[in-house]
């Protein structure tokens, strides 16, 4: 082996190394794992006869869930890093979380022992009338299992969404800029609407009685049995639409400029008035369609357009 290879692997190794140790630097720097006993557990219960729920917090994980009995219970875990304040007023109730000043200093305990899942957990009892709006920047937002009778706003910059076995009575909007949203038995009484950067949305059984609408700049849609007054869902970069088994009352509308549009709906062709366009590629709508009251639309600047009728 010549010299000037020993030297390069030579080099190699030592920036892996180096690579590793700032890595592990920085891990226990910013506080590495949330482990329990750094934090201190506080529950809270608040009347069910607030008008709405407030939280705006910066890296901080959100549970809502259902919880029995007639109240609203906050639970939330404080530590030396951070800490929730929780306000009611004029009927609201707002929460927010405040950084504590943060000495610089390497905690070097190496442990792997129960962890926190969600530092903010909302439990909301049936009773409640109220409207949710949760607000989280780097933090993951869960909202599964429950039955809402108000609008509700979710948001998260670079956190995941996710709502299961979820039902709201009023309209439901959802936005993200990084993250990605997922959704499992989703009932939507009025309108739902999603909107994205660069996320994806995956779900099933979604059932939305107004307008389902979903846009995103280079995120992608995969989305099974979706039923909705109206469905429109936009890529405006790059990414494709996928939407199996639609049931729509009205119309449907699907704009991708750089991907491809796959789709299907539960009945005939003949109950459609079609519009569709490819600039490059190919267009499997060209030579469907018959002069039905519901509306199709489907535009591909580059990529591909399938679609299915009655399936």
């Amino acid at each position: 082996m010549s010299n000037s290879v020993k030297l390069i692997l030579i080099i190699a190794s030592a920036l892996v190394v180096i690579g590793l140790i700032i890595g592990c630097i920085g891990f226990f720097v910013f506080g590495g794992l949330r482990k329990a006993e750094d934090f201190e557990e506080f529950t809270e219960t608040y009347s069910a006869d607030i008008k709405e729920i407030r939280t705006d917090v910066d890296t901080a994980d959100i549970k809502v869930y259902r919880s029995e009995g007639d109240d609203i219970t906050v639970r939330y875990y404080d530590n030396d890093k951070h800490y929730f304040n929780i306000e009611e007023d004029d009927g609201a109730l707002y929460i927010e979380r405040s950084e504590v000043h943060r000495t610089w200093f390497i905690n070097f305990s190496f442990w792997f022992n129960e962890s926190i899942d969600y530092e903010l957990e909302i439990g909301i009892p049936d009773n409640f009338k109220g409207e949710l709006k949760l607000k989280a920047i780097t933090g993951d937002i869960d909202a599964s299992d429950i039955d809402l009778q108000a609008d509700t706003i979710i948001s998260s910059t670079t956190g995941d969404i996710k709502l299961k076995n979820f039902t709201c009575n009023g309209n439901v909007s959802v936005e993200v800029t990084t993250g990605d949203i997922k959704l499992n038995t989703v009932n939507v009484k009025g309108d739902l609407s999603f909107d994205g950067v660069t996320s994806d949305i995956r779900g099933r059984d979604v059932v939305c009685n107004g307008d389902f609408t979903a846009s995103s700049t280079t995120g992608g849609f995969e989305i099974d049995d979706l039923t909705a007054d109206t469905v429109k869902a936009t890529v405006t970069a790059c990414g494709n639409i996928e939407i199996n088994r639609m049931s729509v009352n009205k119309s449907i509308y699907l704009k991708a400029v750089t991907g491809d549009v796959y789709g299907s709906v539960t009945d005939k062709a003949e109950n459609y008035s079609i519009t569709s366009d490819v600039t490059v590629g190919d267009n499997g709508l060209t030579n469907l369609g018959g002069h039905g009251d519901k509306q199709l639309k489907v535009y591909v600047t580059t990529g591909d357009i399938e679609f299915d009728f009655g399936k």
